[in-house]
């Protein structure tokens, strides 16, 4: 199932974009989600597969709403062919001018379609991973997003801490991910006399390709080799903690004990503040 976002204003164009999607792809394999202005659609955005979205809304321009929600999933829907947003690769994965070509739509829920099937590959490789412990039952997959801490949260019904939050860094040798707290926050000065570099996040269209796995699922298991794994001291409250599975709705509960020998940590770490 496809989760898709139409963000437009206008009522019938809204309804003209969701038939031509309708009749390029079976109606049983997607989900309808309409928006009628861009703040709406950027709180559901962690539920969405793709969302297009018109670059004229009544709340704010397409591009700053674009800028909000993962470059991956937008599609930008132009009804003024004589305005070419030059930038448009910057905050969007495509461009369609109005009326919009089939095989051009087909492409774009084709490659959703994919998107979302990494997503599901990624879980089930982490499962894999977690058999080796006996933990795999132990995944729990939700119905809404879990992408973000306060998402998680409000998923788990637990306080924002309890999140194991983990980021991933490009240090001067590879890629690393650091788990921390999900109120902590990196403190640059401490990343700095740990790693002796500044702390340089991995950009959000990079972050598959370097951990294995997708923005809002990256955990700290099942990683691509050479990735080191560090934890951060702010773990160290809580006698439980929730980190993610491989995909946006997805969560373990772990001792910080367990999550330090599954995750199979470098060491702990004092890089944060709260």
């Amino acid at each position: 199932m496809i989760n898709i976002g139409i963000c437009d204003d206008d009522k019938r164009c809204r309804d003209i974009l969701k038939q031509q999607i309708i009749n390029t792809i079976n109606e049983k394999e997607i989900c309808f989600t309409e928006f009628s202005n861009a703040d709406s659609m950027i709180k559901r955005k962690d539920d969405l597969d793709v969302v297009f979205l018109d670059m004229e809304l009544p709340d704010m321009d397409g591009e700053t709403a674009a800028r909000q929600v993962e470059k991956e999933k937008v599609v930008i829907v132009s009804g003024y062919p004589e305005v070419f947003y030059e930038n448009w690769e910057e905050y969007a994965s495509a461009y369609l001018e109005k009326p919009v070509n089939p095989r051009e739509l087909k492409k774009i829920t084709d490659r959703a379609a994919i998107l979302k099937e990494s997503k599901k590959m990624a879980i089930d490789k982490v499962k894999e991973y977690l058999k080796k412990y006996n933990m795999d039952d132990k995944v729990m997959e939700f119905d809404v997003s879990s992408a973000t801490v306060s998402l998680a949260a409000e998923a788990l019904h637990c306080e924002p801490g309890r999140i194991a939050k983990t980021m991933s860094f490009i240090l001067k040798d590879g890629c690393i991910v650091v788990v921390t707290a999900g109120d902590a926050k990196i403190d640059n000065k401490k990343f700095k006399t740990v790693f002796s570099q500044k702390a340089k996040m991995v950009p959000a269209e990079d972050v598959e390709a370097l951990t294995g796995h997708p923005v809002g699922g990256v955990c700290p298991f099942a990683l691509k080799e050479g990735v080191k794994v560090y934890l951060d001291e702010s773990l160290k409250r809580f006698e439980t903690v929730y980190p993610a599975c491989g995909s946006p709705n997805s969560a373990i509960e772990l001792t910080i004990d367990e999550l330090t020998e599954i995750s199979g940590a470098e060491n702990f770490v004092d890089v944060c503040k709260l």
